[in-house]
């Protein structure tokens, strides 16, 4: 069991007190399954998430520090599940397919990260698995800031598709209806659009930004090919780029591997990161760009996730079309 100690600030205290009912066992052999960081990296708001530490990998040690006052970057407690959950867990997670995304999520609030972990089926298959990763989507810590406008890429013929069904006109077929929609009179379409959502309804909804306060994919050419690269998407078609503004979602979080759920390109945040990253398809990792530079066809974007939203907010209420299509994905490496 921890000791709760003065030296640490009172907001953190009733943090610390709910996760006291994680605690089951003082059994070293048994401890240490789950590690719960403090940061501050928004000044005095002090941000906390926990991440999984396989048995191979843990340490002895029980230990509970209190902030570093000259560098105040994270700080640790390690925290104990009973031997049954640690068996339970080191069981799910054996073989599992998604297993690396998961010993890497760090964005999670302890609590629901715990929970999720608990969760698990015992072997994996993946309607179970997705299903428990419903159950925890959009509990990400909130992301940094983000600039005035975000941007969504979807497969143009499926949302055409979603588009052509809420028409009302007398058109027979949706092939190449978002090229007649896009010539629509700007009431048209947005009046068709608020019919629409610009994601799965309930999300979460993955979006990406520009670091260089611009248009990302503009930086890439509007090109196809290099879009679906830099953002890890499974697209091979044509894509429409989606553009809205941020202010309207209440909050705007880091993806979690609840979040990527079994999606093969998706990598959890790397730690202390106030954005997720996507996976560039070209070079298998996530190579984040700093702020002030544009996108890279060789590098990673940004990627934050939020709730769905009716479609008539995207701007100008006109969906892009990129140039070319994606085409063949190129061939992908092991989780």
């Amino acid at each position: 069991m921890f000791e709760i100690s003065d030296r640490w600030p009172l907001a953190v205290l009733p943090q610390l007190e709910a996760i006291r009912s994680i605690e089951s066992s003082q059994d070293r052999r048994d401890t240490f399954c789950v590690v719960v960081r403090f940061s501050r990296p928004h000044g005095l708001r002090l941000d906390w998430s926990a991440c999984y530490i396989p048995r191979e990998q843990q340490s002895w040690r029980f230990k509970l520090r209190g902030p570093k006052r000259k560098r105040g970057l994270f700080d640790t407690i390690r925290l104990s599940l009973g031997p049954e959950d640690c068996n339970r867990l080191d069981k799910a997670l054996a073989g599992h397919k998604f297993r690396e995304n998961i010993v890497r999520e760090g964005s999670m609030p302890t609590a629901a990260f715990s929970s999720f972990l608990l969760e698990l089926p015992e072997m994996y298959q993946e309607e179970p698995y997705r299903h428990c990763c419903a159950a925890y989507k959009l509990k990400g810590r909130r992301a940094g800031k983000v600039p005035r406008y975000l941007y969504r890429i979807v497969d143009a013929d499926d949302f055409a598709d979603r588009l052509w069904q809420l028409k009302d006109d007398s058109l027979e077929q949706s092939g190449g209806y978002l090229h007649t929609f896009r010539g629509y009179a700007f009431e048209s379409r947005r009046k068709i659009l608020s019919k629409a959502h610009i994601g799965r309804p309930g999300g979460p909804i993955f979006a990406t930004f520009s670091l260089a306060d611009g248009d990302p994919i503009d930086e890439l050419s509007l090109d196809a090919p290099n879009v679906r690269n830099v953002l890890g998407l499974p697209f091979e078609g044509e894509l429409a780029s989606l553009e809205y503004e941020s202010e309207n979602f209440a909050d705007i979080l880091i993806p979690t591997v609840a979040d990527g759920s079994t999606h093969q390109n998706f990598r959890p945040a790397p730690p202390g990161s106030q954005y997720g990253w996507t996976l560039n398809l070209v070079t298998r990792q996530q190579a984040p760009i700093k702020r002030g530079e544009r996108a890279d066809p060789t590098r990673s974007l940004p990627e934050v996730v939020h709730c769905s939203h009716a479609a008539d907010i995207i701007v100008d209420a006109l969906p892009r079309l990129l140039i070319g299509k994606a085409g063949p994905l190129p061939s992908s490496g092991d989780l």
